[in-house]
């Protein structure tokens, strides 16, 4: 989230998998989530704490109009989730809507 509010040229779009939390090893996720000024969806599980929660905080606090919240009952954490049939359907639809 950092680093895709700040690159120029800007992403198309940005992904969050399992949020980190708004302030991460010196990093404002909360701060450069609120710049960013392209599509991102956030995915997360809820038996994952408190991950989940961080994605429901910086979804809030996004700025984009075009920003989507998946939080699933379960599914563990990060690169686990696009295992799952529900997270591949949502990202194959963002990325098509953002490619």
């Amino acid at each position: 989230m950092v680093v895709a509010a700040r690159l120029e040229p800007r992403v198309q779009a940005v992904v969050s998998l399992s949020s980190p939390e708004p302030v991460f090893g010196g990093l404002d996720v909360a701060a450069a989530v609120h710049q960013l000024q392209v599509p991102v969806l956030f995915v997360a599980a809820e038996d994952d704490q408190p991950f989940a929660d961080y994605a429901r905080t910086l979804y809030a606090q996004a700025s984009p109009a075009d920003k989507q919240l998946l939080v699933l009952p379960r599914g563990g954490h990060g690169t686990s989730l696009p295992k799952l049939p529900g997270v591949r359907a949502a990202l194959t639809t963002f990325f098509r809507a953002h490619t």
